[in-house]
């Protein structure tokens, strides 16, 4: 007695393989192939092998994903009580195997759910870090923006390199804050073209990579739209590319290529991760052939700061980036790779209809100014004084609280005066929503900038007219603050 198995829960190796035809024609037809006499195995497309061993009579029964074979010496060696027993047996087979199929489906998604628990840990974590450095950050920039203004032009020189490099760490935080997957910016969204954002990332990938990386890519025409943010998908997908371009450095002995293909696919249930629903998707994928990963580095590569790059040549955020940037569109990233194999990386984003957006027209902040008084409610000193210099360098008068209460009595005492207030979003004994809530009751018609390290948006904020992101510059923070005093009643 022998089996044949062609369904889920077996090896690739074994899925891969052509049925032989009995096989075949027992899963066809659903019922028992009986192959009486040598003669019928041989018009059945039995394998020679089994004839030159002497087997002169064989029945295959099938069950849901393969099927149970019997042979033997003698020809019609079976009646239909032998057969009975093996149909039997099978039936009880296809139950073990479709228990078993349960069982790795439920233990799949059983990690799934691990891993969505164990990032949304490492993001809260995250977000808590990239708060804390934007604060940081926001005092190091706001303090070389204020220095600018008076240095001589050597030394303008030397603090401009220096609010570069702060400019590099804040990117670094706003890519960490991506991560935490609390991005605000899903109230953004329109419909972008997917083509249009291959045909960019291909433009860059041929301008910069390696002359000697052969690029190909393979995009039908009919791509469908995504709903989400053009340059985060471009980034998401250039990531990947330049993943692939670094994993080719360390390929010996093949002449580097890099793919880039994009496919309409329809995902069925059982394809999709937990929290995903079937449907159609977008499928962006890129491989490469490099060296490949083995199982321990291909189940980390989306840690953030895990790289297995030169500390010079990469920060570990790249792929955790593009991670958090697909779940915050809806989509995922799978990664297939072995040794010596090169690794592959499909990315995937519901689709959408396209539809018709206006473009966001942005200007030049222009060098804005004012009289009107300011109230500067943060907790974090350097913050205070920094913004208070900002302002005052702009012609504003500016007060100052270092927490929520205090903040409501010095608007107490100037009530009069004050036309505007800035509001740290996190705050000690009172928060920066409970100070919100107060001062508009106080106040309705009071022009509020909420401020703020934590990814957010303006729609938690009710009753808010603006939100800045820290660290913001003097030009960001005054252009933030004439306009809300110009469109306030």
């Amino acid at each position: 007695m022998h089996s044949y198995s062609s369904g889920h829960g077996v090896s690739d190796e074994v899925r891969d393989r052509e049925l032989p035809p009995p096989v075949a024609e027992a899963l066809r037809t659903g019922e028992p192939y009986y192959r009486r006499t040598p003669e019928q195995m041989r018009d059945g497309g039995d394998n020679p092998a089994l004839l030159r061993a002497g087997i002169q009579s064989v029945v295959d029964v099938p069950f849901k994903t393969g099927t149970l074979a019997m042979n033997s010496t003698s020809p019609e060696a079976f009646d239909d009580d032998d057969i009975e027993v093996l149909r039997q047996f099978a039936a009880v087979v296809g139950e073990g195997h479709r228990r078993l199929e349960d069982l790795q489906a439920l233990a799949a998604k059983e990690w799934q759910l691990q891993q969505a628990q164990k990032m949304e840990a490492v993001g809260q974590l995250t977000a808590g870090i990239a708060h804390n450095f934007n604060n940081m950050l926001q005092a190091i920039t706001g303090n070389l923006d204020l220095a600018r203004m008076d240095a001589p032009d050597d030394v303008r020189q030397l603090i401009g390199n220096a609010l570069k490099t702060s400019t590099r760490a804040a990117q670094m935080v706003q890519q960490l804050m991506v991560y935490s997957r609390q991005s605000p910016q899903r109230a953004r969204f329109e419909s972008v073209n997917a083509r249009r954002v291959l045909e960019d990332v291909e433009t860059i990938c041929r301008r910069t990579f390696d002359r000697r990386i052969d690029i190909r890519v393979d995009a039908r025409d009919n791509l469908p739209w995504v709903l989400g943010i053009g340059l985060q998908l471009e980034q998401v997908l250039l990531n990947l590319c330049i993943n692939a371009r670094d994993a080719l450095e360390g390929a010996d002995g093949v002449d580097p290529e890099i793919s880039i293909e994009g496919r309409d696919v329809e995902l069925a249930g059982d394809r999709v991760p937990a929290g995903s629903v079937a449907g159609r998707y977008l499928q962006l994928r890129v491989r490469d052939n490099g060296p490949g990963m083995d199982d321990d580095t291909r189940k980390r590569i989306f840690e953030p700061f895990f790289t297995t790059k030169d500390v010079d040549k990469g920060t570990g955020l790249g792929l955790s980036t593009a991670l958090g940037i697909a779940q915050e569109h809806g989509g995922w990233i799978e990664c297939d790779s072995r040794p010596g194999s090169g690794s592959c990386f499909d990315l995937y984003l519901p689709a959408d209809d396209p539809v018709d957006t206006p473009q966001e027209i942005t200007a030049e902040m222009k060098a804005d100014s004012g009289t009107e008084t300011v109230l500067v409610i943060d907790d974090e000193e350097m913050i205070r004084d920094t913004a208070m210099q900002m302002l005052d360098r702009r012609g504003f008068k500016a007060l100052a609280a270092a927490d929520g209460e205090e903040g409501l009595e010095i608007f107490r005492q100037h009530r009069e005066e004050v036309d505007v207030v800035l509001l740290d979003h996190s705050m000690p004994r009172m928060s920066g929503l409970e100070t919100l809530k107060a001062l508009r009751e106080m106040a309705p018609d009071l022009p509020i900038i909420i401020i703020t390290g934590y990814p957010t948006r303006l729609e938690e904020f009710e009753g808010a007219n603006a939100l800045i992101q820290k660290p913001f510059s003097l030009d960001g923070l005054v252009t933030h603050v004439r306009a809300a005093l110009d469109r306030s009643p």
